[in-house]
């Protein structure tokens, strides 16, 4: 009886069980930590290469159909993913693109229990906002500027128009201003009225052409309600289509009161704002 007893009071080997018992549900946890941070990095770079892809997929605006944007997503969520994309969605509703995928993402712990993998799945939009730019290119057709830099010059300044030109897909969101350094500028003759041969004035000219000299603003060369339009009729000449640096009014102003929602006033003294220049 008393070695029964003293078999019961004996704690020497209840380490081993309690370690034995508590092995298993913290074995349990660090396998689902693990599946855990397993699925969370997925998740995370599935949704990196989403936020590329229709970034990517926006960008090119409406230049694809619908099977060439899916494509280029696709595309994208390989090349950015390393992984297999279970399955891709994309809907298009004008600029704006929305783009979802789903992987199956490898589980390891789960995996002892029969579920060896569990989907993942990503969702980005993006827009294309349309922005309208009004570019200014101030250049400088100066003497100095002579042979190789003038060329240069025009090259580069073509090229830049080229490139943003095929970067605006709507007409309208674009539009350029050159400011050379000169005191005449050649805007061409087809913007100046034209005539017959008896004098008869057979096509208008451009609107924004002060051809009756009735803008009170001084000119360089002429007197005042006289200018190059009316000379060149009466010479029997044709204009070349030069038109002159714009001259400020009594108080210094080139603003301009004859745009947007307010009428063009032929005799506003700031009307010249809407002109290249004054006509010569």
């Amino acid at each position: 009886m008393g070695s029964v007893n003293s078999l019961l009071r004996d704690r020497s080997g209840n380490y081993a069980l309690y370690t034995a018992l508590v092995m298993l549900p913290l074995t349990g946890a660090a396998g689902l930590a693990i599946d855990y941070i397993s699925l969370s990095s997925d998740q995370k770079n599935l949704q990196n290469a989403v936020d590329s892809a229709v970034l990517a997929v926006v960008a090119d605006g409406d230049k694809l159909n619908s099977a060439q944007t899916e494509q280029v997503a696709r595309q994208y969520l390989e090349s950015n993913f390393d992984g297999e994309i279970k399955s891709l969605s994309l809907v298009r509703e004008g600029t704006r693109a929305t783009l979802s995928a789903v992987i199956d993402s490898q589980l390891t712990f789960n995996s002892l229990f029969g579920e060896k993998s569990r989907p993942v799945s990503a969702r980005a939009s993006a827009d294309m906002s349309v922005t309208n730019y009004e570019i200014g290119l101030v250049l400088d057709t100066t003497g100095s500027m002579e042979g190789a830099k003038l060329a240069s010059m025009k090259t580069a300044a073509t090229a830049m128009i080229d490139d943003m030109s095929l970067s605006k897909s709507s007409a309208g969101t674009l539009k350029f201003a050159l400011v050379p350094f000169s005191s005449f500028v050649n805007v061409g003759p087809q913007f100046g009225p034209q005539f017959d041969d008896t004098g008869k004035q057979i096509k208008a000219a451009a609107n924004w052409l002060d051809i009756y000299a009735l803008s009170p603003i001084p000119q360089n060369d002429l007197d005042k309600f006289v200018n190059r339009f009316i000379l060149y009729k009466n010479m029997k000449l044709t204009w070349p289509g030069c038109v002159e640096t714009r001259q400020p009014d009594a108080k210094g102003r080139l603003r301009c009161r004859g745009y947007r929602s307010v009428p063009i006033e032929a005799r506003d003294p700031v009307r010249a704002v809407l002109q290249p220049g004054r006509t010569g």
